[in-house]
């Protein structure tokens, strides 16, 4: 798979990679039994790419590491309410983080956040999953009015792009599998 970065400001307008203060470093971290951005345990890197390589991810270099590590939801804020079916089914989420490193090789988070876009600007969770599951139900991110109902089904092992998909409002939106995940964003705010 393809990996874009983008910068955007505050605001969300483009910064080029030319204004950043130091050249960026790509770091994709397993988050094990974490759907949706909580996990109760610690993570694991799974690959850092410099600027000087190409981004591109090799999902098969990742499946031995995200088999062995993931992890069946253990609480409801780890799965924010939505039931996995069958319960034993092990998840991870892949957390993409950008770094600046100094002359003496330190990281040093570039931006407020990074996260996954979909080729058509909507924001995904990449997911690693151990079998064929069933995803249902409704969650309510950051507290807020929102919700995000949830009707997906997983056909086996391997990562997935799930993709946040807006309905006529903007408190309510769905979780879809988005099957055309060649190229995905990492955007990183600045």
């Amino acid at each position: 798979m393809r990996i874009e970065p983008q910068f955007v400001g505050t605001d969300g307008t483009p910064v080029g990679i030319d204004a950043l203060p130091r050249p960026p470093v790509f770091a994709f971290r397993l988050k094990p039994g974490s759907l949706f951005g909580v996990s109760l345990f610690s993570t694991v890197e799974l690959e850092r790419l410099d600027k000087g390589r190409q981004l591109a991810i090799d999902f098969n270099a990742w499946l031995e590491v995200a088999a062995r590590r993931s992890l069946p939801a253990s609480d409801g804020r780890v799965s924010g309410g939505v039931r996995i079916s069958p319960a034993e089914t092990r998840f991870a989420q892949v957390s993409p983080l950008v770094y600046a490193q100094d002359n003496d090789q330190h990281d040093e988070l570039l931006g407020l956040r990074s996260y996954f876009e979909d080729a058509g600007d909507q924001s995904a969770n990449l997911i690693y999953f151990d079998r064929a599951c069933k995803l249902e139900g409704t969650f309510h991110p950051n507290s807020g009015r929102r919700t995000v109902t949830v009707d997906i089904k997983i056909a086996g092992p391997g990562f997935y792009l799930l993709s946040y998909v807006s309905g006529p409002s903007q408190e309510k939106y769905w979780l879809v599998l988005n099957p055309h995940a060649e190229m995905i964003r990492v955007v990183t705010r600045l």
